[in-house]
């Protein structure tokens, strides 16, 4: 997990998943597309980086984390706009930031901050309340 040792000091819990074991580090094994492994409203934040252009259901895959999300928790979204093809033959999407804003505002998220590198969405608190879902 390329970012487990930066965040580490300045959370209290790391847990990540892959579709595959790729690291004795991996907390769940599994697919983002479906995480019923992961309670709902169990994390205050997460990383989602460089991973949605290899799922085939982005939607299903924004919906899940919206969902293990607790309210007004952070999320970091990163993904290439311009890259070769890589992990062929799941390299399925290239995004731009209004796609990508697309996507996740109509899974409930608010953007916070865009840059050229990364999108910082959250869950806002008022949600569970609004008629959004």
């Amino acid at each position: 997990m390329p970012f487990k040792d930066a965040i580490s000091k300045h959370v209290s819990q790391y847990d990540s998943i892959d579709i595959e074991s790729r690291s004795p580090s991996v907390t769940f094994i599994g697919d983002i597309q479906n995480m019923n492994m992961i309670a709902s409203d169990s994390y205050d934040s997460a990383l989602c980086i460089e991973v949605l252009e290899h799922v085939p259901n982005p939607v299903k895959a924004i919906s899940e984390i919206h969902r293990i999300l607790k309210y007004n928790a952070k999320l970091v979204c990163s993904v290439p706009h311009l890259s070769r093809l890589h992990e062929e033959p799941h390299d399925y999407y290239r995004y731009t930031k209004y796609g990508l804003s697309y996507l996740f505002e109509n899974a409930g998220f608010r953007i916070n901050r865009t840059n050229r590198w990364y999108l910082l969405f959250y869950r806002p608190s008022t949600f569970k309340y609004s008629t959004y879902s």
